[in-house]
């Protein structure tokens, strides 16, 4: 996700090239007609840096080609009290969307409510009935803290991804973030969905499952890792920082955006599988696609991150 003021950041998107990226666990381009369909997650956001940074964000994401990035998670910014009435120990949270409208490329979000390093994020992103409309609902412990809307219909050749995204004065995440019953549903089974999987460094997860031949996908547990930045401008040491919550109250609205964003997908890799623009191709540690598709390139980001642009 990309801040502009007060708004959220780019995800799964490397558009300020400034950007840097922690480790991240990755799945797709689906293959054969098959569309992603539906993402839920349970997240866990861990400790958040404090001294808030400028500027954090962690998100799990969903596109494709033609589609702009459907995402959800959590930011830590310089400005957290005006963001989302959040202590510096706090994140702000919420449902999000990047993509372009009317030819201008742009960052819309649901409400953005504080959240404590503990709590539980159940983040889902599911195609409506009419074959257009996407309806992400966040829940923070249970109850419903942001929805958005919007409508690039079946995701077809999509991924999901993690994303730990790292701009401006940020000095990287202090603690593990956990995501738990992990489940993209797919339009129809896609067999080799499987083999689209990159883990990056240090990145811990439960094998990838299917029970109905490739439709439903399941992970039972990813930890990512605290990412450190090889700078002097944020806290992170690389020790993984203590949870200390906080308490608040949260409220909820809801959205509704279109997209015209269009971009390209890869192709190649070592094994003949794709990597899409944005995702994850390098990095030390990394087992997935390593090639991408004209006119995209894996552009270095540090020695754990290289990503398609």
């Amino acid at each position: 996700m990309k801040l502009l003021a007060s708004s959220a950041l780019v995800a799964l998107a490397t558009v300020v090239k400034a950007d840097s990226w922690g480790s991240a666990w990755s799945l797709g381009p689906t293959h054969n007609g098959a569309a992603v369909v539906k993402a839920t997650t349970h997240f866990v956001p861990g400790a958040a840096p404090d001294p808030a940074e400028d500027i954090l964000a962690l998100w799990i994401g969903i596109s494709n080609a033609t589609s702009g990035l459907i995402q959800a998670g959590c930011d830590s910014t310089s400005g957290q009290a005006g963001y989302c009435n959040a202590a510096e120990n706090q994140w702000c949270c919420g449902a999000s969307y990047f993509g372009s409208i009317n030819g201008v490329l742009s960052q819309w979000q649901g409400t953005f409510v504080a959240t404590n390093c503990d709590d539980m994020l159940t983040i889902d992103c599911t195609l409506q009935s009419d074959g257009l409309t996407w309806v992400q609902t966040v829940s923070k412990n249970g109850v419903v803290i942001s929805t958005l809307d919007s409508y690039d219909g079946p995701l077809l050749q999509g991924g999901f991804g993690t994303g730990t995204e790292c701009n401006e004065d940020c000095g990287g995440s202090v603690s593990t973030q956990s995501y738990t019953n992990t489940t993209i549903v797919l339009s129809q089974a896609d067999p080799l969905f499987s083999s689209t999987l990159g883990v990056g460094a240090g990145v811990v997860a439960s094998s990838l499952t299917t029970s109905d031949g490739g439709k439903t996908w399941m992970v039972a547990s990813i930890e990512i890792p605290p990412m450190t930045i090889n700078s002097n401008l944020g806290p992170n040491t690389g020790k993984p920082a203590a949870c200390s919550a906080s308490t608040t109250t949260t409220t909820s609205t809801k959205t509704t955006i279109t997209s015209t964003k269009t971009t390209t997908t890869g192709s190649g890799g070592p094994t003949g599988c794709t990597s899409p623009e944005y995702a994850q191709c390098g990095g030390i540690g990394f087992t997935g696609c390593t090639t991408c598709a004209s006119p995209y390139t894996c552009d270095y980001s540090n020695d754990y991150y290289s990503q398609c642009v």
